[in-house]
């Protein structure tokens, strides 16, 4: 085919082919977008003594030439912190650090806008969910490790370590997905399960070590994965383990776990009063569970125990004028009783509760206990909430526990939880969307055995900072972890605790040695964290002060918490990230433990525990100007090869080439024109 060009076209052709010339050889991050897939999502847990260490690691690629951000959420249990941070780009690994919010968040928004890899951890309005910021720089390959780190205690007589993977939204792009669990109890194991991913793996590695693999094709991330296991019990006087950092300070963790048996066989008798809410909100499903949960919990009370119901809208309705006995026949009236409420009318809490502390009888020498129950904030009756919590706590001469059960989320959680706290009890949520009879049933059955009351922490004269140092109730199943700071020259440890059980006054008295093991190495961490919570229960009840803040703020930087107050912050390529010693950087090192009962048909991630990337050879990867020569802005400002425009995209010598490439496809194409019509004028001569 021969192309017919007039003299008008031609200089059109060869000024847009000069154009397209230029922009085929823009740098590409001008024309392509961020691609980012995920890899794979490996989840590992190591727990020791009941302490777990669990680490969440995702594999993410950019396989654009943009930087792109990639965001997600993932849950942690209520009970845990997140403590570290740790990202691996092309090879190199950086550590996160925790600063103040408003300084990581600066941090973070300066390394993204400069096309960075980059990542922050924060809080979400949820306590234990935290948001996820990973910014990938374009054809990167980058692996985001996250750890929390808990105390699992023992409820209802079992162990139960969740990983809350339906409160999460990984990212999931691929079927590489995996959850690994070893387990190492200080007794042996009486149960082991896995009931919420029946297809897991469990080895059995001693009668005191388990793992748990979870490998599967498509993953079930809508709910929980949950290990629930039973072992021996411990010692009446409990277990203690010590450890000393490297300046010199000593620090203890004295797990507190009597029995019935270890008592004497009885529990202690309580007075109990349900304080339920049957306002408006509560119609429909609300009200059916509860008045169904109640009735069976009514029947599980105990022969010595003694009991009430308030129901309360608007106004106050109550089974009986005082607490009553249990019986058959009380039991089966209350359960009547339950069944002919109906859910109407207004909430007013304030009187509600008065009602029921004005029903507790002076010195009775049972546990006191008050379940509160509501859906939604006070709208009848006293409405401030400071002024209720007021009122509460005057008419509470009786020291009773006061329970608070939010149901649903139109709560006031803040409101209920200060409530609880400065009433010698906690709060916690309850699910609307699920079983909530299920919920309750298992949140009575924590409290529905009382062993011990009024429970002191006593230890040797040197012994400083105990967090808690009382306990106002035992339930049976259940234990108390006690942590607290010592002088690390001595030997031995005394402690003392002292309670009352249905015997009358008890104390249990034991020495305890001191062995120092790495394994140990978390109860630094594990007695700043309840520090942590110590005070920011303060603050629940007292409000915010400068004091307060401050302590959380540095105690969370020491030990790299993400708090409230705090979040993480890690950029890669920067050498405040990357070359932290391993002194000044204990939460970037990976918890050691001896793993001579690993079992290699259940490989870890490869990323978690046992992750031994130098934390100091991040620079020996990057670009030097002394490798190029004469040409000394060969290395762009991240330390990579090649020059980089003021939004850190490669630029390379794309300037000055494309002109040169467009010039010769220009002079290219004016030869074939001119080629062309001399051929043309050759045929048009033969015509003629």
């Amino acid at each position: 085919m021969i192309l017919n060009l007039n003299h008008t076209a031609t200089p059109l052709l060869l000024a847009g082919l000069f154009i397209l010339s230029v922009f085929v050889c823009l740098p590409a991050s001008a024309q392509a977008e961020a691609d980012i897939q995920v890899n794979s999502l490996h989840i590992d847990g190591r727990i020791i003594n009941g302490y777990a260490v669990t680490e969440v690691t995702q594999n993410f690629t950019n396989s654009g030439t943009s930087s792109g951000e990639v965001e997600f959420r993932f849950g942690i249990p209520e009970r845990a912190f997140l403590s570290n941070l740790t990202v691996t780009v092309n090879g190199k690994t950086f550590y996160g650090q925790s600063m103040r919010k408003a300084a990581a968040q600066e941090t973070y928004d300066s390394a993204v806008s400069s096309g960075k890899t980059a990542g922050m951890v924060s809080n979400s309005p949820s306590s234990n969910v935290f948001a996820t910021s990973l910014n990938v720089a374009g054809g990167q390959t980058a692996e985001v490790s996250l750890r929390y780190e808990e105390f699992i205690p023992r409820t209802r007589g079992e162990y139960i370590y969740s990983i809350p993977t339906s409160a999460s939204s990984y990212p999931l792009g691929t079927g590489d997905f995996q959850i690994r669990v070893e387990i190492h109890s200080p007794t042996d194991f009486q149960s082991f399960d896995v009931p919420s991913h029946p297809a897991t793996d469990i080895n059995i590695l001693s009668d005191s070590s388990r793992i748990a693999y979870y490998h599967p094709q498509t993953p079930d991330v809508s709910r929980d994965f949950e290990i629930f296991w039973t072992q021996s019990p411990l010692p009446q006087e409990g277990s203690l383990l010590t450890h000393v950092t490297e300046d010199g300070q000593g620090y203890f963790f004295h797990v507190f776990a009597p029995d019935m048996a270890d008592l004497g066989g009885s529990p202690m008798a309580k007075d109990i009063i349900f304080v339920l809410d049957k306002s408006g909100s509560m119609s429909g499903t609300k009200i059916q569970q509860l008045k169904d949960s109640f009735s069976s919990i009514v029947d599980d009370l105990r022969s010595e125990d003694r009991f009430n119901v308030v129901f309360f809208d608007d106004s106050i309705d109550k089974y009986s004028n005082e607490i009553i006995p249990v019986s058959g026949s009380t039991r089966n009236d209350a359960k009547t009783y339950i069944d002919r409420i109906s859910a109407d009318g207004s909430t007013n809490i304030n009187d509600a509760l008065i009602t029921a502390l004005e029903m507790f009888p002076d010195s009775s020498g049972t546990v006191p206990i008050i379940v509160f129950l509501t859906d939604g904030q006070p709208t009848a009756g006293e409405t401030w909430t400071d002024n209720i919590r007021s009122n509460v706590m005057a008419a509470n001469s009786q020291s009773v526990a006061i329970f608070s059960l939010a149901f649903g989320n139109d709560c006031d959680f803040p409101f209920l939880e200060a409530l609880s706290l400065e009433n010698f009890a906690t709060a916690q949520r309850v699910d609307a969307n699920t079983d909530a009879s299920v919920q309750f049933q298992n949140f009575y059955e924590t409290v529905s055995t009382p062993l011990l009351k009024n429970i002191n922490f006593g230890y040797d004269a040197d012994v400083s900072q105990v967090y808690p140092s009382h306990a106002d109730q035992l339930f049976e199943g259940s234990e108390i972890a006690v942590v607290g700071r010592f002088n690390a020259s001595r030997t031995d440890m005394g402690t003392t605790i002292t309670a009352r059980s249905e015997k009358g006054d008890e104390t249990f008295e034991k020495v305890f040695p001191v062995k120092d093991t790495d394994k140990n190495d978390f109860i630094p961490r594990m007695w700043a964290y309840k520090r942590i919570n110590n005070l920011l229960n303060q603050i629940k009840v007292e409000g915010e002060s400068q004091t307060l803040i401050d302590e959380i703020v540095d105690l969370a930087m020491d030990n790299n918490f993400v708090t409230p107050y705090t979040a993480m912050v890690m950029v890669a390529d920067d050498p405040e990230y990357g070359e932290n010693e391993e002194e000044d950087n204990e939460q970037g090192e990976k918890t050691s433990y001896d793993d001579d009962d690993t079992d290699d048909d259940y490989p870890s991630s490869g990323n978690g525990f046992n992750m031994d990337a130098d934390q100091n050879s991040w620079d020996a990867m990057a670009c030097d100007d002394d490798d190029c020569g004469d040409d000394d802005d060969c290395c762009d400002d991240d330390g990579g090869y090649g020059c980089e425009d003021e939004s850190g995209d490669d630029c390379s010598n794309a300037i000055i080439l494309c002109p040169v490439i467009g010039i010769i496809l220009s002079i290219i194409l004016i030869a074939g024109i001119a080629l062309a019509r001399r051929r043309k004028r050759k045929r048009d001569l033969k015509k003629e």
